[in-house]
């Protein structure tokens, strides 16, 4: 009989926030110019001044609202590979309702915040933002798909049955 698997739960929400980290720092692309007036003169000062920098609350909203978007997306994209995963292995699809489930609580809560920040802030570069987000988001893309996909990763999931 098939029964839930913590190791399961636990790879494929990680792999699932990894994958969100990737997503987030491509949608930093989405409006770059921004992303380099906050880097160059400091975000309090871009909010505050947006009009100076020819800025509109739609284009500060657009980021937001792409970033929020994305993250979404992921977590049902994230939720899709576990769910293929599952069935391709035959596992419980209950441990794929705990990933959704788990994802969506972490997002809620806010509890990867800071480590989105801290990771990919653009405060923390004196380089091109644009290269800074391409490589972040590839090298996080494909960490994440390799927690879905990795045959080690599988073989300890299985293990744990």
């Amino acid at each position: 009989m098939k029964k839930l698997n913590y190791l399961q739960i636990v790879f494929h929400t990680i792999g699932v926030w990894i994958l969100i980290l990737s997503i987030y720092s491509f949608s930093g692309l989405y409006n770059i110019r921004i992303l380099e007036l906050s880097q160059k003169n400091g975000v309090e000062k871009i909010a505050h001044n947006a009009k100076k920098y020819a800025l509109s609350s739609v284009d500060i909203m657009n980021v937001s609202l792409a970033k929020g978007l994305s993250i979404s997306i992921v977590i049902l994209i994230g939720t899709v590979l576990s769910i293929a995963v599952s069935v391709k292995k035959k596992w419980l699809l209950l441990n794929c309702l705990f990933v959704f489930l788990l994802s969506i609580l972490i997002s809620r809560l806010g509890l990867f915040n800071g480590v989105m920040r801290g990771i990919i802030s653009p405060e923390n570069v004196n380089y091109n933002l644009r290269y800074k987000y391409i490589a972040q988001g590839i090298l996080f893309l494909i960490i994440g798909i390799s927690l879905f996909s990795l045959k080690k990763i599988n073989m300890i999931i299985e293990k744990n049955k």
